[in-house]
């Protein structure tokens, strides 16, 4: 198995970080019952999956036609069958953070920041992750930093973190 397919196959719960819920018995009522299903899970898994954390862990740099195979070879449906076997209540994944690549499309990002081709994977793997867990009951939380790409070298014409422009 090559090195770049070891978070697609199978090796997700060992790699990634397990997260317990938090009292929330000191929240607003309204607070207390949006997140209430998180304290009823009880637990769940989270998994930065990160392009260029994959290309520091393998020694490699990352492009677009390498972000695309490993999201295209994203194993969903194996993921979603053992966070149901461990009886984890919900699973958190990154859509990016600060590389510029996403594992979602994104078609009005594309347009402010003008990079092509798109570091914004073609498959829609937020789309379905979600289908793959809500048959079993499973709630997704997926996760994006409030600031963009951190180099203006991720972030093409329309956008840069350093500057202060986003």
């Amino acid at each position: 198995m090559a090195r770049s397919g070891y978070l697609c196959r199978g090796h997700f719960l060992l790699s990634s970080i397990l997260i317990l819920s938090l009292s929330v018995t000191t929240l607003p009522s309204n607070t207390r019952d949006r997140t209430a299903w998180m304290q009823q899970a009880r637990w769940g898994v989270m998994n930065h999956y990160l392009a260029d954390w994959i290309a520091r862990r393998d020694g490699t740099s990352m492009s677009v036609e390498k972000w695309n195979e490993l999201i295209d070879n994203f194993d969903v449906e194996g993921l979603a069958q053992q966070l149901e076997s461990v009886g984890a209540g919900y699973y958190l994944i990154t859509i990016g953070q600060n590389s510029g690549y996403y594992l979602s499309p994104n078609a009005t990002y594309n347009k402010y920041v003008g990079i092509q081709p798109s570091k914004c994977s073609r498959r829609d793997l937020v789309a379905d992750l979600h289908e793959a867990l809500q048959e079993r009951r499973i709630r997704l939380v997926v996760y994006l930093p409030s600031g963009g790409p951190r180099l203006r070298s991720h972030c093409g014409r329309g956008a840069s973190v350093a500057e202060g422009r986003l």
